[in-house]
């Protein structure tokens, strides 16, 4: 070939997978991420959700929390004692959108970001079963046959009955349906005790080495 000046001697042939895959980055919003987590944990995401937008695959980033108490609560959970009756949550689930699938990372995107980034406002319980099945029915209805949700939080569920449990067995049933559930702790190891693969993240500076990494071994499987 390169007596006949033929330049595909130095090419070689790489199959690129991005356009199969689809990833969701649901982030922990609740208050025990208050101060620097949740600043590490936004960091984190956008620096992933960038990643991912150069490559060329579809990725959404949403976050998870709870509604704070008000009379509507604490008069459901006054009437459901008196009956006697039994519920596991009482405060409604919140689910922030920073960026969709279809949107490019902009100065909108940017700016939700960073808002919850800095402002940190509406933080209260987390209920992450729950919040991890929502994602997985938004995830599902992509047309890309790999998909993957990644959650970055502090430590376990808050705000519901059996959340823990709830938990756990959410993931594995994920993970059993073709959708690898990964966490990422936010200066936490707790995840440990819900999902079968994590990483734990300490500070900014482990990004690019620690999760970029764990993020390539995802996408290379």
């Amino acid at each position: 070939r390169l007596r006949v000046n033929d330049d595909r001697v130095f090419s070689r042939k790489h199959e690129h997978k991005s356009k199969e895959t689809a990833v969701t980055l649901l982030i922990d919003n609740s208050g025990s991420m208050q101060g620097k987590k949740i600043e590490l944990a936004m960091t984190a995401g956008y620096a992933l959700a960038s990643t991912l937008e150069r490559v060329g695959m579809a990725s959404e980033v949403i976050g998870f929390t709870t509604g704070c108490g008000d009379r509507n609560y604490y008069a459901l959970r006054s009437a459901v004692q008196e009956d006697g009756g039994f519920y596991h949550r009482f405060t409604p689930t919140v689910m922030p959108i920073y960026k969709e699938f279809d949107e490019r990372i902009n100065s909108v995107v940017k700016a939700r970001i960073a808002y919850m980034a800095y402002a940190q406002r509406g933080m209260a319980a987390n209920i992450d079963g729950e919040s991890l099945e929502y994602a997985a029915i938004r995830l599902m209805k992509r047309r890309e046959p790999r998909k993957v949700i990644l959650v970055l939080s502090d430590g376990a569920p808050s705000g519901a009955q059996n959340a823990g449990a709830h938990l756990k067995k959410v993931a594995a049933d994920l993970n059993k349906m073709g959708i690898d559930c990964v966490a990422i702790g936010i200066q936490d190891n707790s995840v440990r005790h819900f999902y079968d693969r994590y990483v734990v993240l300490k500070d900014a500076r482990e990004l690019p080495g620690l999760v970029m990494n764990e993020l390539r071994s995802i996408l290379q499987r």
